[in-house]
Protein backbone atom coordinates (compact mmCIF):
# COMPACT_ATOMS: atom_id res chain seq x y z
CA UNK A 1 0.00 0.00 0.00
CA UNK A 2 2.83 2.39 0.91
CA UNK A 3 4.37 1.95 -2.56
CA UNK A 4 1.01 2.74 -4.13
CA UNK A 5 0.75 5.94 -2.07
CA UNK A 6 4.36 6.82 -2.90
CA UNK A 7 3.70 6.27 -6.60
CA UNK A 8 0.62 8.46 -6.37
CA UNK A 9 2.64 11.26 -4.78
CA UNK A 10 5.31 10.94 -7.50
CA UNK A 11 2.69 11.21 -10.24
CA UNK A 12 1.09 14.23 -8.57
CA UNK A 13 4.52 15.80 -8.10
CA UNK A 14 5.45 15.27 -11.75
CA UNK A 15 2.15 16.72 -12.85
CA UNK A 16 2.72 19.79 -10.67
CA UNK A 17 6.30 20.23 -11.95
CA UNK A 18 5.14 20.00 -15.56
CA UNK A 19 2.44 22.56 -14.85
CA UNK A 20 4.98 24.93 -13.29
CA UNK A 21 7.34 24.46 -16.25
CA UNK A 22 4.51 25.16 -18.69
CA UNK A 23 3.67 28.36 -16.81
CA UNK A 24 7.36 29.33 -16.77
CA UNK A 25 7.61 28.90 -20.56
CA UNK A 26 4.44 30.92 -21.08
CA UNK A 27 5.76 33.76 -18.92
CA UNK A 28 9.06 33.76 -20.83
CA UNK A 29 7.17 34.11 -24.11
CA UNK A 30 5.02 36.87 -22.61
CA UNK A 31 8.02 38.83 -21.40
CA UNK A 32 9.74 38.53 -24.78
CA UNK A 33 6.60 39.74 -26.56
CA UNK A 34 6.20 42.63 -24.12
CA UNK A 35 9.79 43.78 -24.67
CA UNK A 36 9.83 43.44 -28.47
CA UNK A 37 6.47 45.15 -29.05
CA UNK A 38 7.05 48.30 -31.07
CA UNK A 39 10.53 47.21 -32.15
CA UNK A 40 11.64 46.28 -35.67
CA UNK A 41 12.51 42.59 -35.56
CA UNK A 42 15.25 41.11 -37.72
CA UNK A 43 13.65 37.88 -38.87
CA UNK A 44 15.52 34.81 -40.02
CA UNK A 45 13.49 34.22 -43.16
CA UNK A 46 14.04 30.89 -44.86
CA UNK A 47 13.19 29.98 -48.45
CA UNK A 48 10.60 27.45 -47.27
CA UNK A 49 8.86 30.18 -45.22
CA UNK A 50 8.46 32.34 -48.32
CA UNK A 51 7.33 29.43 -50.47
CA UNK A 52 4.76 28.37 -47.89
CA UNK A 53 3.25 31.87 -47.64
CA UNK A 54 3.14 32.23 -51.42
CA UNK A 55 1.48 28.82 -51.78
CA UNK A 56 -1.19 29.66 -49.20
CA UNK A 57 -1.90 33.01 -50.88
CA UNK A 58 -2.93 31.19 -54.06
CA UNK A 59 -6.02 30.03 -52.13
CA UNK A 60 -6.67 33.46 -50.58
CA UNK A 61 -6.17 35.74 -53.59
CA UNK A 62 -9.03 37.71 -55.12
CA UNK A 63 -9.61 38.78 -58.68
CA UNK A 64 -9.06 42.49 -58.02
CA UNK A 65 -5.96 42.11 -55.80
CA UNK A 66 -2.93 44.26 -56.49
CA UNK A 67 -1.09 42.76 -59.46
CA UNK A 68 2.42 41.31 -59.54
CA UNK A 69 3.96 44.31 -61.31
CA UNK A 70 2.68 46.77 -58.72
CA UNK A 71 3.58 44.42 -55.85
CA UNK A 72 7.16 44.28 -57.11
CA UNK A 73 7.44 47.98 -58.02
CA UNK A 74 6.33 49.11 -54.55
CA UNK A 75 8.61 46.63 -52.76
CA UNK A 76 5.59 45.24 -50.92
CA UNK A 77 7.41 42.00 -50.19
CA UNK A 78 9.91 44.04 -48.15
CA UNK A 79 7.06 45.96 -46.50
CA UNK A 80 5.43 42.64 -45.56
CA UNK A 81 8.54 41.35 -43.80
CA UNK A 82 9.04 44.70 -42.09
CA UNK A 83 5.52 44.69 -40.62
CA UNK A 84 5.44 40.96 -39.97
CA UNK A 85 6.01 40.22 -36.30
CA UNK A 86 3.20 37.67 -36.30
CA UNK A 87 3.38 34.59 -34.09
CA UNK A 88 1.65 32.06 -36.35
CA UNK A 89 1.41 30.96 -39.95
CA UNK A 90 -2.22 32.13 -39.86
CA UNK A 91 -0.94 35.65 -39.19
CA UNK A 92 1.66 35.37 -41.98
CA UNK A 93 -1.01 34.35 -44.47
CA UNK A 94 -3.56 36.95 -43.38
CA UNK A 95 -1.07 39.83 -43.52
CA UNK A 96 0.33 38.74 -46.89
CA UNK A 97 -3.18 38.53 -48.36
CA UNK A 98 -4.19 41.82 -46.73
CA UNK A 99 -1.31 43.68 -48.36
CA UNK A 100 -2.56 42.40 -51.72
CA UNK A 101 -6.07 43.79 -51.26
CA UNK A 102 -7.26 46.83 -53.22
CA UNK A 103 -9.64 49.07 -51.24
CA UNK A 104 -10.96 46.42 -48.79
CA UNK A 105 -14.40 47.15 -47.38
CA UNK A 106 -13.57 46.30 -43.75
CA UNK A 107 -10.94 48.96 -43.09
CA UNK A 108 -12.89 50.43 -40.16
CA UNK A 109 -13.19 47.05 -38.44
CA UNK A 110 -9.50 46.27 -38.98
CA UNK A 111 -8.54 49.66 -37.59
CA UNK A 112 -10.68 48.95 -34.53
CA UNK A 113 -8.73 45.72 -33.96
CA UNK A 114 -5.39 47.52 -34.36
CA UNK A 115 -6.37 50.15 -31.81
CA UNK A 116 -7.89 47.64 -29.40
CA UNK A 117 -4.80 45.44 -29.26
CA UNK A 118 -2.53 48.47 -29.03
CA UNK A 119 -4.42 49.76 -25.99
CA UNK A 120 -5.15 46.39 -24.29
CA UNK A 121 -1.76 44.94 -23.42
CA UNK A 122 -3.02 41.97 -21.39
CA UNK A 123 -5.44 40.78 -24.08
CA UNK A 124 -2.79 41.36 -26.73
CA UNK A 125 -0.23 39.26 -24.87
CA UNK A 126 -2.72 36.47 -24.17
CA UNK A 127 -3.61 36.31 -27.86
CA UNK A 128 0.04 36.36 -28.92
CA UNK A 129 1.01 33.59 -26.48
CA UNK A 130 -1.74 31.34 -27.82
CA UNK A 131 -0.89 32.13 -31.43
CA UNK A 132 2.74 31.37 -30.61
CA UNK A 133 1.51 27.96 -29.48
CA UNK A 134 0.12 27.41 -33.00
CA UNK A 135 3.46 28.53 -34.42
CA UNK A 136 4.72 28.72 -37.99
CA UNK A 137 3.90 25.75 -40.21
CA UNK A 138 5.81 25.19 -43.44
CA UNK A 139 6.07 22.29 -45.84
CA UNK A 140 2.33 21.74 -46.10
CA UNK A 141 -0.62 23.83 -47.24
CA UNK A 142 -3.68 23.60 -45.00
CA UNK A 143 -5.71 25.77 -47.38
CA UNK A 144 -5.04 23.26 -50.14
CA UNK A 145 -5.99 20.46 -47.73
CA UNK A 146 -9.31 22.17 -46.95
CA UNK A 147 -9.92 22.92 -50.63
CA UNK A 148 -9.80 19.19 -51.40
CA UNK A 149 -11.24 17.86 -48.13
CA UNK A 150 -14.28 16.39 -49.88
CA UNK A 151 -12.09 14.13 -52.02
CA UNK A 152 -10.08 12.81 -49.04
CA UNK A 153 -12.96 12.30 -46.67
CA UNK A 154 -12.24 9.07 -44.80
CA UNK A 155 -14.66 6.17 -44.27
CA UNK A 156 -12.13 3.96 -42.47
CA UNK A 157 -13.13 4.88 -38.92
CA UNK A 158 -15.44 1.85 -38.71
CA UNK A 159 -12.63 -0.43 -39.92
CA UNK A 160 -10.20 0.93 -37.33
CA UNK A 161 -12.88 0.70 -34.62
CA UNK A 162 -13.53 -2.91 -35.60
CA UNK A 163 -9.82 -3.76 -35.37
CA UNK A 164 -9.66 -2.08 -31.98
CA UNK A 165 -12.64 -4.14 -30.71
CA UNK A 166 -11.06 -7.36 -31.96
CA UNK A 167 -7.82 -6.58 -30.11
CA UNK A 168 -9.62 -5.74 -26.86
CA UNK A 169 -11.71 -8.92 -27.16
CA UNK A 170 -8.60 -11.02 -27.78
CA UNK A 171 -6.98 -9.66 -24.62
CA UNK A 172 -10.05 -10.65 -22.60
CA UNK A 173 -10.01 -14.09 -24.20
CA UNK A 174 -6.40 -14.55 -23.02
CA UNK A 175 -7.79 -14.86 -19.49
CA UNK A 176 -10.85 -16.94 -20.40
CA UNK A 177 -9.71 -19.17 -23.28
CA UNK A 178 -5.91 -18.75 -23.51
CA UNK A 179 -5.53 -21.20 -26.41
CA UNK A 180 -7.66 -18.92 -28.58
CA UNK A 181 -7.00 -15.56 -26.94
CA UNK A 182 -3.19 -15.51 -27.07
CA UNK A 183 -2.81 -16.36 -30.81
CA UNK A 184 -5.67 -13.98 -31.67
CA UNK A 185 -4.15 -11.18 -29.55
CA UNK A 186 -0.75 -11.67 -31.18
CA UNK A 187 -2.26 -11.66 -34.68
CA UNK A 188 -4.43 -8.62 -33.89
CA UNK A 189 -1.45 -6.77 -32.37
CA UNK A 190 0.69 -7.34 -35.46
CA UNK A 191 -2.16 -6.45 -37.84
CA UNK A 192 -2.91 -3.21 -35.97
CA UNK A 193 0.76 -2.20 -35.95
CA UNK A 194 1.02 -2.93 -39.68
CA UNK A 195 -2.11 -0.83 -40.26
CA UNK A 196 -0.76 1.95 -38.04
CA UNK A 197 2.64 2.27 -39.69
CA UNK A 198 2.04 1.07 -43.26
CA UNK A 199 -1.62 1.25 -44.22
CA UNK A 200 -2.88 4.47 -42.62
CA UNK A 201 -3.43 6.76 -45.65
CA UNK A 202 -4.38 9.69 -43.46
CA UNK A 203 -0.97 10.04 -41.78
CA UNK A 204 0.16 12.56 -44.40
CA UNK A 205 -2.54 14.93 -43.18
CA UNK A 206 -1.30 14.96 -39.59
CA UNK A 207 0.34 18.40 -39.85
CA UNK A 208 -2.82 19.88 -41.34
CA UNK A 209 -4.93 18.35 -38.58
CA UNK A 210 -2.45 19.59 -36.00
CA UNK A 211 -2.82 23.18 -37.22
CA UNK A 212 -6.61 22.92 -37.28
CA UNK A 213 -6.69 21.26 -33.86
CA UNK A 214 -4.37 23.89 -32.37
CA UNK A 215 -6.38 26.76 -33.87
CA UNK A 216 -9.63 25.40 -32.44
CA UNK A 217 -7.97 24.40 -29.18
CA UNK A 218 -6.69 27.88 -28.27
CA UNK A 219 -10.15 29.41 -28.63
CA UNK A 220 -11.41 28.11 -25.30
CA UNK A 221 -8.34 29.52 -23.55
CA UNK A 222 -8.76 32.89 -25.25
CA UNK A 223 -12.41 32.95 -24.24
CA UNK A 224 -11.34 32.63 -20.59
CA UNK A 225 -8.38 35.03 -20.64
CA UNK A 226 -9.61 37.89 -22.85
CA UNK A 227 -12.46 40.36 -22.60
CA UNK A 228 -13.67 40.30 -26.21
CA UNK A 229 -17.20 41.60 -26.69
CA UNK A 230 -19.41 41.73 -29.76
CA UNK A 231 -18.71 45.41 -30.56
CA UNK A 232 -16.27 44.45 -33.32
CA UNK A 233 -17.49 42.04 -36.03
CA UNK A 234 -14.29 40.01 -35.69
CA UNK A 235 -14.83 39.53 -31.95
CA UNK A 236 -18.48 38.68 -32.57
CA UNK A 237 -17.55 36.10 -35.19
CA UNK A 238 -14.86 34.67 -32.90
CA UNK A 239 -17.37 34.15 -30.08
CA UNK A 240 -19.83 32.51 -32.48
CA UNK A 241 -17.15 30.18 -33.90
CA UNK A 242 -16.16 29.01 -30.42
CA UNK A 243 -19.69 27.78 -29.81
CA UNK A 244 -19.72 25.86 -33.09
CA UNK A 245 -16.21 24.38 -33.10
CA UNK A 246 -15.49 23.67 -29.42
CA UNK A 247 -17.34 20.31 -29.45
CA UNK A 248 -14.98 18.88 -32.10
CA UNK A 249 -11.75 20.22 -30.57
CA UNK A 250 -10.83 17.18 -28.47
CA UNK A 251 -11.51 14.72 -31.28
CA UNK A 252 -9.19 16.56 -33.68
CA UNK A 253 -6.50 16.91 -31.01
CA UNK A 254 -6.59 13.15 -30.40
CA UNK A 255 -5.88 12.58 -34.09
CA UNK A 256 -2.67 14.63 -34.19
CA UNK A 257 0.69 15.19 -32.63
CA UNK A 258 -1.05 16.91 -29.72
CA UNK A 259 -2.46 13.54 -28.63
CA UNK A 260 -1.22 11.50 -25.66
CA UNK A 261 0.41 8.99 -27.97
CA UNK A 262 2.74 11.46 -29.61
CA UNK A 263 3.59 13.40 -26.47
CA UNK A 264 4.25 10.61 -23.97
CA UNK A 265 7.00 8.52 -25.43
CA UNK A 266 7.56 5.02 -26.73
CA UNK A 267 5.23 3.21 -24.32
CA UNK A 268 2.17 5.20 -25.23
CA UNK A 269 3.19 5.17 -28.89
CA UNK A 270 3.07 1.39 -28.76
CA UNK A 271 -0.35 1.42 -27.09
CA UNK A 272 -1.57 3.93 -29.68
CA UNK A 273 -0.47 1.61 -32.49
CA UNK A 274 -1.92 -1.51 -30.81
CA UNK A 275 -5.35 0.06 -30.24
CA UNK A 276 -5.31 2.27 -33.39
CA UNK A 277 -6.35 5.27 -31.29
CA UNK A 278 -4.87 8.02 -33.47
CA UNK A 279 -5.94 6.54 -36.85
CA UNK A 280 -9.49 6.12 -35.55
CA UNK A 281 -9.72 9.70 -34.31
CA UNK A 282 -7.95 10.94 -37.45
CA UNK A 283 -10.53 9.28 -39.66
CA UNK A 284 -13.37 10.71 -37.58
CA UNK A 285 -11.69 14.13 -37.63
CA UNK A 286 -11.54 14.21 -41.42
CA UNK A 287 -15.29 13.71 -41.55
CA UNK A 288 -15.85 16.44 -38.95
CA UNK A 289 -13.57 18.87 -40.80
CA UNK A 290 -15.46 18.26 -44.02
CA UNK A 291 -18.68 19.17 -42.20
CA UNK A 292 -17.19 22.30 -40.59
CA UNK A 293 -14.91 23.38 -43.44
CA UNK A 294 -16.30 26.92 -43.79
CA UNK A 295 -16.28 27.49 -40.03
CA UNK A 296 -12.61 26.46 -39.91
CA UNK A 297 -11.74 28.82 -42.78
CA UNK A 298 -13.58 31.61 -40.95
CA UNK A 299 -11.62 30.83 -37.78
CA UNK A 300 -8.34 30.99 -39.73
CA UNK A 301 -9.42 34.42 -41.03
CA UNK A 302 -10.30 35.71 -37.56
CA UNK A 303 -7.17 34.40 -35.80
CA UNK A 304 -5.03 35.61 -38.71
CA UNK A 305 -6.62 39.05 -38.38
CA UNK A 306 -5.84 39.09 -34.65
CA UNK A 307 -2.21 38.18 -35.36
CA UNK A 308 -1.83 40.55 -38.31
CA UNK A 309 -3.42 43.57 -36.62
CA UNK A 310 -1.22 43.12 -33.54
CA UNK A 311 1.82 43.10 -35.87
CA UNK A 312 0.49 46.26 -37.55
CA UNK A 313 -0.03 47.98 -34.20
CA UNK A 314 3.56 47.11 -33.28
CA UNK A 315 4.85 48.33 -36.65
CA UNK A 316 3.22 51.74 -36.18
CA UNK A 317 5.37 52.29 -33.09
CA UNK A 318 8.54 51.68 -35.12
CA UNK A 319 7.78 54.75 -37.27
CA UNK A 320 9.07 58.21 -36.29
CA UNK A 321 5.50 59.42 -36.87
CA UNK A 322 2.38 58.22 -38.66
CA UNK A 323 -1.17 59.26 -39.40
CA UNK A 324 -4.47 57.83 -40.49
CA UNK A 325 -5.31 58.74 -44.10
CA UNK A 326 -7.99 61.28 -44.88
CA UNK A 327 -10.09 59.96 -47.74
CA UNK A 328 -11.54 62.64 -50.01
CA UNK A 329 -13.75 62.75 -53.08
CA UNK A 330 -11.91 65.54 -54.89
CA UNK A 331 -8.88 65.59 -57.19
CA UNK A 332 -6.50 67.26 -54.74
CA UNK A 333 -3.56 65.60 -53.01
CA UNK A 334 -2.50 66.99 -49.67
CA UNK A 335 0.45 65.62 -47.73
CA UNK A 336 2.52 66.85 -44.83
CA UNK A 337 5.92 65.32 -44.00
CA UNK A 338 5.26 62.32 -46.24
CA UNK A 339 8.15 59.84 -46.45
CA UNK A 340 8.76 56.48 -48.09
CA UNK A 341 7.97 53.80 -45.44
CA UNK A 342 11.08 51.85 -46.42
CA UNK A 343 13.21 54.86 -45.46
CA UNK A 344 11.34 55.76 -42.28
CA UNK A 345 14.05 54.23 -40.08
CA UNK A 346 16.92 55.69 -42.14
CA UNK A 347 16.28 59.42 -41.80
CA UNK A 348 14.36 59.53 -45.04
CA UNK A 349 13.65 63.04 -46.31
CA UNK A 350 9.98 64.03 -46.07
CA UNK A 351 8.00 66.29 -48.40
CA UNK A 352 4.89 68.43 -47.97
CA UNK A 353 2.63 69.91 -50.66
CA UNK A 354 -0.89 70.35 -51.93
CA UNK A 355 -1.22 69.38 -55.59
CA UNK A 356 -3.70 68.32 -58.22
CA UNK A 357 -3.91 64.71 -59.40
CA UNK A 358 -2.05 64.92 -62.74
CA UNK A 359 1.66 65.34 -62.05
CA UNK A 360 4.97 65.16 -63.90
CA UNK A 361 8.17 64.99 -61.85
CA UNK A 362 11.49 65.80 -63.48
CA UNK A 363 14.98 66.02 -62.09
CA UNK A 364 18.51 64.78 -62.38
CA UNK A 365 19.64 61.22 -61.86
CA UNK A 366 19.46 60.05 -58.22
CA UNK A 367 17.64 63.23 -57.18
CA UNK A 368 14.70 61.37 -55.59
CA UNK A 369 11.96 61.31 -58.26
CA UNK A 370 11.35 57.55 -58.22
CA UNK A 371 11.55 57.29 -54.43
CA UNK A 372 8.99 60.06 -54.03
CA UNK A 373 6.37 58.80 -56.49
CA UNK A 374 6.77 55.36 -54.89
CA UNK A 375 6.15 57.00 -51.50
CA UNK A 376 2.90 58.51 -52.80
CA UNK A 377 1.61 55.14 -54.01
CA UNK A 378 2.95 53.06 -51.12
CA UNK A 379 1.46 55.30 -48.45
CA UNK A 380 -1.84 55.32 -50.29
CA UNK A 381 -1.82 51.52 -50.32
CA UNK A 382 -0.95 51.20 -46.62
CA UNK A 383 -3.63 53.77 -45.86
CA UNK A 384 -6.27 51.86 -47.80
CA UNK A 385 -5.38 48.43 -46.37
CA UNK A 386 -4.12 49.07 -42.81
CA UNK A 387 -5.20 52.68 -42.15
CA UNK A 388 -1.65 53.93 -41.57
CA UNK A 389 0.53 56.34 -43.56
CA UNK A 390 4.12 57.44 -42.99
CA UNK A 391 3.21 61.11 -42.88
CA UNK A 392 1.79 63.71 -40.53
CA UNK A 393 -1.14 64.10 -42.90
CA UNK A 394 -2.11 62.45 -46.16
CA UNK A 395 -5.39 63.31 -47.87
CA UNK A 396 -6.24 61.60 -51.15
CA UNK A 397 -9.03 59.96 -53.09
CA UNK A 398 -8.95 56.13 -52.65
CA UNK A 399 -8.33 54.14 -55.79
CA UNK A 400 -6.99 50.99 -57.40
CA UNK A 401 -3.21 51.25 -57.53
CA UNK A 402 -1.25 50.44 -60.69
CA UNK A 403 2.44 51.09 -61.33
CA UNK A 404 4.95 50.69 -64.13
CA UNK A 405 8.43 51.27 -62.74
CA UNK A 406 10.99 48.46 -62.54
CA UNK A 407 10.16 46.39 -65.60
CA UNK A 408 12.40 43.78 -67.24
CA UNK A 409 12.49 42.07 -70.60
CA UNK A 410 11.21 38.51 -70.70
CA UNK A 411 13.72 36.23 -72.41
CA UNK A 412 11.63 33.09 -71.99
CA UNK A 413 8.63 34.56 -73.78
CA UNK A 414 10.78 36.40 -76.32
CA UNK A 415 9.46 39.82 -75.30
CA UNK A 416 11.77 42.81 -75.47
CA UNK A 417 11.84 45.43 -72.74
CA UNK A 418 9.79 47.81 -74.90
CA UNK A 419 7.05 45.23 -75.52
CA UNK A 420 6.89 44.47 -71.79
CA UNK A 421 6.63 48.18 -71.09
CA UNK A 422 3.86 48.66 -73.66
CA UNK A 423 1.88 45.78 -72.12
CA UNK A 424 2.33 47.31 -68.69
CA UNK A 425 1.09 50.72 -69.84
CA UNK A 426 -1.84 49.17 -71.74
CA UNK A 427 -3.03 47.41 -68.58
CA UNK A 428 -2.93 50.78 -66.79
CA UNK A 429 -4.97 52.53 -69.49
CA UNK A 430 -7.51 49.67 -69.42
CA UNK A 431 -7.72 49.86 -65.62
CA UNK A 432 -8.31 53.63 -65.71
CA UNK A 433 -11.30 53.09 -67.99
CA UNK A 434 -12.56 50.13 -65.92
CA UNK A 435 -12.45 51.45 -62.35
CA UNK A 436 -14.05 54.57 -60.92
CA UNK A 437 -10.71 55.81 -59.67
CA UNK A 438 -7.10 54.68 -60.04
CA UNK A 439 -3.81 55.77 -58.51
CA UNK A 440 -1.18 55.46 -61.24
CA UNK A 441 2.59 55.77 -60.89
CA UNK A 442 4.92 55.50 -63.89
CA UNK A 443 8.70 55.83 -63.79
CA UNK A 444 10.63 56.76 -66.96
CA UNK A 445 7.76 56.17 -69.35
CA UNK A 446 8.71 54.29 -72.55
CA UNK A 447 12.42 54.33 -71.77
CA UNK A 448 12.87 51.30 -74.01
CA UNK A 449 12.74 53.16 -77.34
CA UNK A 450 14.39 56.10 -79.15
CA UNK A 451 14.01 59.66 -77.90
CA UNK A 452 11.78 61.12 -80.64
CA UNK A 453 9.23 58.31 -80.66
CA UNK A 454 9.35 58.01 -76.86
CA UNK A 455 8.38 61.64 -76.39
CA UNK A 456 5.70 61.50 -79.08
CA UNK A 457 4.13 58.28 -77.78
CA UNK A 458 4.49 59.17 -74.07
CA UNK A 459 2.84 62.55 -74.49
CA UNK A 460 0.00 61.00 -76.50
CA UNK A 461 -0.68 58.31 -73.88
CA UNK A 462 -0.60 60.81 -71.02
CA UNK A 463 -2.77 63.25 -72.95
CA UNK A 464 -5.36 60.53 -73.55
CA UNK A 465 -5.93 60.09 -69.79
CA UNK A 466 -5.66 63.72 -68.69
CA UNK A 467 -9.42 64.13 -68.31
CA UNK A 468 -10.01 60.91 -66.38
CA UNK A 469 -10.55 60.62 -62.62
CA UNK A 470 -7.22 58.84 -62.16
CA UNK A 471 -4.38 60.27 -60.11
CA UNK A 472 -1.39 60.04 -62.46
CA UNK A 473 2.19 60.58 -61.29
CA UNK A 474 4.97 60.32 -63.88
CA UNK A 475 8.71 60.61 -63.27
CA UNK A 476 10.77 61.36 -66.37
CA UNK A 477 14.01 62.80 -67.69
CA UNK A 478 12.21 64.04 -70.80
CA UNK A 479 11.82 67.77 -70.21
CA UNK A 480 9.89 67.95 -73.50
CA UNK A 481 6.91 66.27 -71.80
CA UNK A 482 6.57 69.20 -69.41
CA UNK A 483 6.25 71.53 -72.40
CA UNK A 484 3.88 69.38 -74.48
CA UNK A 485 1.59 68.64 -71.53
CA UNK A 486 1.80 72.06 -69.90
CA UNK A 487 -1.68 72.97 -68.66
CA UNK A 488 -2.79 69.34 -68.47
CA UNK A 489 -0.22 68.17 -65.91
CA UNK A 490 1.36 70.13 -63.07
CA UNK A 491 5.14 70.15 -63.01
CA UNK A 492 7.42 69.51 -60.06
CA UNK A 493 11.10 68.69 -59.88
CA UNK A 494 13.97 67.56 -57.68
CA UNK A 495 17.37 69.22 -57.90
CA UNK A 496 21.01 68.76 -57.00
CA UNK A 497 23.81 71.03 -55.81
CA UNK A 498 27.25 70.82 -57.41
CA UNK A 499 30.19 71.95 -55.32
CA UNK A 500 33.86 71.27 -54.74
CA UNK A 501 32.94 68.22 -52.70
CA UNK A 502 30.90 66.73 -55.56
CA UNK A 503 27.16 66.49 -56.09
CA UNK A 504 24.62 66.60 -53.26
CA UNK A 505 20.84 66.27 -53.26
CA UNK A 506 18.26 67.75 -50.89
CA UNK A 507 15.52 65.29 -52.07
CA UNK A 508 13.01 68.11 -51.69
CA UNK A 509 10.09 68.76 -54.00
CA UNK A 510 10.18 72.05 -55.96
CA UNK A 511 7.54 73.57 -58.21
CA UNK A 512 8.06 73.74 -61.97
CA UNK A 513 10.08 71.57 -64.36
CA UNK A 514 13.74 70.79 -63.86
CA UNK A 515 16.24 73.06 -65.54
CA UNK A 516 19.41 71.07 -64.84
CA UNK A 517 20.98 67.77 -65.80
CA UNK A 518 23.76 65.86 -64.11
CA UNK A 519 24.56 62.70 -66.06
CA UNK A 520 27.95 63.97 -67.28
CA UNK A 521 28.70 65.54 -63.88
CA UNK A 522 28.16 62.10 -62.37
CA UNK A 523 30.69 60.67 -64.84
CA UNK A 524 33.30 63.00 -63.39
CA UNK A 525 32.13 62.34 -59.84
CA UNK A 526 32.59 58.59 -60.40
CA UNK A 527 36.17 59.20 -61.64
CA UNK A 528 35.68 58.35 -65.31
CA UNK A 529 38.59 59.33 -67.54
CA UNK A 530 38.71 63.11 -68.10
CA UNK A 531 38.75 62.57 -71.90
CA UNK A 532 35.38 60.81 -71.68
CA UNK A 533 33.90 63.65 -69.62
CA UNK A 534 35.26 66.36 -71.94
CA UNK A 535 34.04 64.63 -75.10
CA UNK A 536 30.60 64.19 -73.57
CA UNK A 537 30.34 67.89 -72.74
CA UNK A 538 31.49 68.86 -76.23
CA UNK A 539 28.85 66.71 -77.85
CA UNK A 540 26.13 68.20 -75.66
CA UNK A 541 27.23 71.71 -76.66
CA UNK A 542 27.30 70.62 -80.32
CA UNK A 543 23.75 69.32 -80.18
CA UNK A 544 22.40 72.38 -78.35
CA UNK A 545 23.95 74.70 -80.92
CA UNK A 546 23.27 72.85 -84.17
CA UNK A 547 20.49 70.37 -83.22
CA UNK A 548 22.67 67.68 -84.70
CA UNK A 549 25.16 65.17 -83.33
CA UNK A 550 27.61 65.82 -86.17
Amino acid sequence: MKYLILGLFVIIGLFYVLKLYSRYKMNRVKNRLRVTYGELEVMDVKAEDIESIHASYQYLKREDDIDDITWSDLDLEEIFWRINSTQSSLGDEWLYARLHRQIPDDLHEIDQLIKYFDASEEDRLNVQVQLNYIGKHTGHNTYEFLEHINSIRSTRSYLYLGQMIVFVTSILLCFIIPDIGIPLALFSFLLNNYTYYALNPNQKYEKNLQLIGSAIGICAHLKKTTSFNDDNPYFKQFNALIRVLSPISKTIKRSTGTSMASESGIMFKGLDAAFLITPTFMSISLNLIQKHKQNILDLFEVLGAFDGTIATASYKHTLPYFCEPTFTSNDTLEYDALVNPLLSDKNGVSNSATTHNKLIFTGSNASGKSTFIKALALNAHLGQTLNVCCAKRYAFKPGYIYTSMALRDNVLSGKSYFIVELESLKRIVNAIHTHDHCIVVVDEILRGTNTIERIAASSSILESIKDTNAMVCVATHDIELTQILNGSYDNYHFRETVGDGGISFDYKLHEGPSTTTNAIKLLAYMDFDAQIVDTSNQRVDQFKQHKSWR
